[in-house]
Order: C-alpha cells, then structure tokens, then sequence
C-alpha cells in the first residue's frame, strides 16, 4: 500500500499539482470515506457511454462498490499509467498500447483480454448539404474520391494519426484505398474520437473519420459510408488489470474486470454499437 501511495504522490508531482497532494492521495485510497470500495479505470474515449452503462449495471448489482471512470486516447491513458496514476483497470481502443504496458510490468499477468471490436465510418454533418454524398451509408470504394466531396476549404476530420488509435486506423484505411497523399494536407487532426465527432456535429468540420459506435449514438452526425474491414488492422479494445506493485491486488477491480466480460456487460456494449464477435 505504501509503494501505490508513493507512486501516486510522484504522478500527482510530475503533473504540476503540489498543492493538491494530499487531497490526490485522499482520492487514490482504493476504499472511500462512506465504506464503499472504490475502483478507478480508464477507458479509451470511444468507450464512455457504453463504460458508463456497465458501471450502472455493476453498481446496481454490487451497491457498497464505487467505480471512477476517466476517458482520454488511449495513449493519454497508457503514458499517465506508467507515470503512476491511481488506476485499476485500463481499457484501451488499441491492442499496441496494452502491449506496452505490459511490456513495462504495468499490467497484472494474466489479467488481460482483448474483447470488443469496432468499425471505422465516414460521417457527416446531420443533414448538411453542402457534403456531396446523398446515397445511404454503403461500404466505401477505392473510386469515391473524398477529396472531391470536401467543400473547398474545409478539412476532414480524424483523430491524429500520430497519436491516437482511430488516426491510425484512418491512415492504414486511406493508404490502402489510395486517398492517403491527396487528403493528408485537409486534415484536421483531434485528440480522439469524441472530438472528431463534436466537429462534425457543430459543422467545423463538414466531413470526419470516427467508430461506428460513437456515430450511433450521437444525434447531430450521420454515417454515409464504411470503410471496408479489409483496408485497415481489425479494430480491436484490450482489457487490462493493473499491477498496483505491493502485491495486493484490489478485489474489487477483479469482479469488475471479469463482470466487463459477462453476456449482460457484453450486450450492454453490442447496444452500443461495439462488435462484440469480431475476429481476434
């Protein structure tokens, strides 16, 4: 317990917040004031609603249990793990940052499942009509120039490709579809899914790249084309239990890192529009 302590007080240092110390140290402590075991995960943002919706069920099953949820890229996450934040459970929408951290001893052995899966969709402004696509959503082909379907001017949004696990997906998408080099200079680069599709809903951007599941569920986008399975790496979100380095892992973290595997959690996530039998 000593060791998860000193390690959190370094991250809550090493992110710029001395005068919030203790109180960080208060909030890491895995039992909270009231007597409820508390639990923290961090999830790629793609996972939020559906994450939210699982900690309900959880919490309504389990009522002395209090689950904490922070949602970021999973690269934010991974990298703010391995500076010792107090984290128990990692969800990430990219199977090469799990790997990492297992590769640092960041994760507990054993304790890892690669468990959904995904799909990459164009979408565009609800009802814009200045975006030249009017047929119903169908799988985009190699001939259906998306350059030639940006207004003048405009830009294209998607999660940087640099950094975040949708870019790079729409990267592989685009180079195999051989769009890559004509749209790379219309780019609007965004820190995840969730702000590509805030873009295209407020109409910044009039065209982006995002997950099929985040697509269903917002109201102000609609998908007009998805990209074939076959022109990027499976989509595919690793599940992963976090060594807590003294030992003593958290109970708690346990039942719910189990509980996400279950039909119910697993039908909670289909609702949501994450591939629940998608191919390893």
């Amino acid at each position: 317990m000593l060791h998860t302590l000193l390690q959190r007080w370094r991250y809550c240092i090493l992110n710029g917040m001395p005068v919030a110390v203790l109180l960080c140290l208060a909030l890491s402590m895995p039992v909270a004031a009231a007597g409820r075991q508390q639990i923290t995960v961090f999830a790629a943002a793609s996972l939020k609603g559906a994450m939210m919706a699982a900690i309900s069920e959880f919490e309504t099953q389990q009522p002395d249990s209090d689950i904490r949820l922070s949602v970021a890229a999973s690269s934010t996450l991974a990298r703010q793990i391995e500076a010792g934040a107090p984290a128990d459970i990692y969800a990430s929408a990219n199977l090469l940052w799990a790997e990492y951290l297992a590769g640092q001893g960041m994760l507990v052995p054993g304790w890892r499942s690669d468990w959904l899966g995904n799909r990459l969709v164009l979408i565009a402004t609800g009802g814009d009509a200045d975006v030249v696509i009017t047929v119903m959503p169908h799988e985009l082909r190699a001939d259906e120039r998306l350059i030639d379907k940006l207004p003048e001017g405009e830009r294209l949004a998607v999660g940087d490709p640099e950094h975040v696990p949708v870019g790079r997906y729409a990267r592989a998408a685009l180079e195999s579809l051989g769009q890559w080099d004509a749209l790379r200079p219309r780019l609007a680069p965004t820190a995840d899914t969730l702000a590509t599709i805030a873009l295209v809903g407020t109409g910044v951007a009039p065209l982006g790249i995002a997950y099929g599941s985040d697509a269903l569920l917002s109201d102000r986008v609609r998908v007009v084309a998805y990209f074939p399975d076959s022109s990027h790496p499976p989509i595919r979100y690793s599940l992963g239990l976090i060594d807590r380095q003294d030992g003593q892992q958290n109970e708690l973290a346990q039942a719910f890192f189990d509980f996400l595997q279950t039909p119910s959690a697993m039908r909670i996530f289909a609702d949501h529009g994450f591939r629940t039998d998608a191919p390893p």
